[in-house]
């Protein structure tokens, strides 16, 4: 038995949205409080996710495959997904790019944007613009330092 008091839900998911709303304070800040509230109770997780997965940042081939899992496991998640950004500053091997809009799984209906940083279109495959046509009505942003 738990001596602990039993907060509302609804002041816990305050809690857990007054920490999404800190995204400003320092990078890195607000995922890494958000992925330890997702932690702290199986109660805070769906508040926790609502906010993670609403600006997926992908970095590697590695992190992709495990975002496409995630979705289709929780095919629900896709709905929350407002912006991807792809960013390519993790490692020399950028091929994995070209494969991005691919392997995500679609409909993503509530998507706005694509945002493209740290990648060197010369190295990627010369067709990989006809693999982002299903994002053609978004705005696709490349970070201006490097194209």
């Amino acid at each position: 038995m738990s001596l602990a008091p039993k907060l509302p839900i609804e002041l816990l998911e305050m809690v857990v949205d007054t920490v999404d709303a800190t995204w400003w304070w320092e990078p890195g800040f607000r995922q890494s409080t958000l992925q330890a509230c997702s932690l702290v109770s199986q109660i805070l997780l769906p508040r926790c996710r609502l906010h993670l997965h609403a600006a997926l940042i992908v970095r590697s081939a590695d992190q992709l495959a495990a975002f496409v899992v995630l979705l289709n496991r929780s095919p629900a998640l896709r709905k929350r997904v407002f912006s991807i950004t792809i960013d390519g500053s993790h490692g020399a091997n950028q091929s994995w790019v070209s494969t991005v809009p691919l392997r995500l799984p679609l409909p993503m209906p509530s998507l706005r944007w694509v945002s493209l940083q740290n990648i060197d279109l010369a190295l990627l495959h010369p067709d990989t613009y006809k693999a982002f046509r299903p994002f053609r009505s978004l705005p696709v942003v490349f970070d201006q330092r490097h194209v």
